[in-house]
């Protein structure tokens, strides 16, 4: 499905630690917003959260045509895709495949749990899943 996809994985102290998009139009001005609309919704990211002991926390927030769908870890990292066309299968299914490469960079023993992700395999991965379920980028 083709639309406009952005992902951050923001570590625990709300620190972003990976940023990338998918089919996302090549305008930095939109970067900037989806940037923006990603870390206004890490409050009702937590308060759903708390509501809930789910990990996909599904639709958490809108801002215009703009979706906010999150994904808590166990380890409370948190995932958001912001989007412009809903396609809640793909991105649950995009998370929970994040997140099994997420667990194993967490337990490499050489990896900074606080630091920004640079390790290329990882971003590679994240890419690649994200094609998978989002089109070519």
């Amino acid at each position: 499905m083709t639309g406009s996809y952005y992902f951050a994985l923001v570590g625990g102290s709300d620190r972003p630690l990976l940023e990338t998009e998918f089919n996302q139009r090549r305008e930095k001005e939109q970067r900037h917003l989806c940037q923006l609309i990603a870390h206004a919704s890490l409050d009702l990211l937590e308060a759903r959260a708390r509501a809930t002991s789910q990990c996909f926390l599904k639709s958490v927030d809108r801002f215009n045509e703009w979706h906010i769908s999150a994904y808590l870890t166990p380890g409370g990292a948190k995932f958001i895709m912001v989007h412009d066309q809903i396609n809640e299968d793909a991105v649950r299914n995009f998370f929970q495949d994040v997140n099994d490469i997420w667990l194993r960079l967490r337990l490499n023993p050489f990896y900074n749990p606080d630091g920004e992700i640079k390790n290329k395999s990882f971003l590679l991965r994240v890419r690649a899943i994200g094609q998978r379920y989002f089109g070519s980028a």
